[in-house]
């Protein structure tokens, strides 16, 4: 091969993987900062496209005839909706017991009734940066029954991931989940809320049960190995958890 081929084939080489590269796009609006909340409907709802930007949401529910997944267009703004499970953006103007982390925070709430069960992913897709450790993220949680809450997973691209708490203050607790496996390449990342109604089909009382997330950001900081101490703090950080206000569960 000539030189003046080699030129041109070098050259249509690294043309094509910055063209490759170009096309993987970075996870954006991580925090919900993007949202707009303007002109909402008679209940209280904006177009989900409009309040989380980059995001995709879909549920199911089981009421009580299972409903096959699908994708959920509307987002309530300092609301939610009973008999059902919604997805919602909140700010310092929403309703009391929704702390919210800078201008706005995200709710997935359940009014549990006899006989339902739900869930909720909100989902994005986009380039883990080849740097990235973790992946951190805070959580809040309320419900009106104590013992009673609603269950929130992580995973990429469908695999759950355990998660540790970092961190568990009044307000909220921080959470560390190990995605360097995934570093450097293109994959969905998924939050997953699911509630069910905790008694049997006799009882009538209404569990509301919520979960608020927030401040995502991939770290290059390692998820840190519990040790002997580093395993009585989690499970003290669990029970503070659990104990606030009926408890938030990360499932493994």
């Amino acid at each position: 091969m000539k030189d003046y081929q080699r030129m041109a084939l070098s050259c249509a080489l690294l043309a094509a993987a910055i063209s490759a590269a170009s096309g993987q796009s970075t996870f954006q609006n991580l925090g919900f900062e993007m949202a707009d909340v303007s002109h909402p409907d008679y209940l209280s709802r904006v177009p989900f496209a409009n309040a989380f930007p980059y995001w995709e949401a879909s549920g199911l529910h089981d009421d009580p005839v299972w409903v096959p997944r699908g994708p959920i267009n509307s987002a309530y703004y300092n609301a939610s909706d009973m008999d059902q499970m919604t997805v919602g953006i909140y700010d310092a103007s929403g309703p009391a017991g929704h702390p919210v982390f800078g201008t706005y925070t995200a709710y997935i709430e359940a009014d549990l009734s006899p006989g339902r069960q739900y869930d909720i992913e909100l989902s994005q897709t986009g380039l883990i940066p080849a740097s990235a450790r973790s992946i951190r993220f805070i959580s809040t949680s309320y419900t009106s029954v104590e013992g009673v809450s609603a269950q929130l997973s992580f995973s990429v691209n469908g695999i759950t991931l355990p998660c540790l708490a970092l961190d568990a203050e009044p307000a909220y607790t921080q959470w560390a989940a190990d995605v360097s496996a995934y570093a450097g390449t293109t994959n969905q990342i998924c939050f997953t809320v699911a509630a069910q109604y905790p008694y049997d089909d006799s009882s009538q009382e209404h569990v509301l049960v919520g979960v608020g997330l927030d401040n995502i950001a991939f770290s290059t900081t390692v998820v840190p190995e519990p040790g002997c101490l580093g395993l009585f703090a989690v499970g003290a950080l669990v029970l503070a958890v659990a104990a606030r206000r009926g408890g938030l569960l990360l499932r493994d």
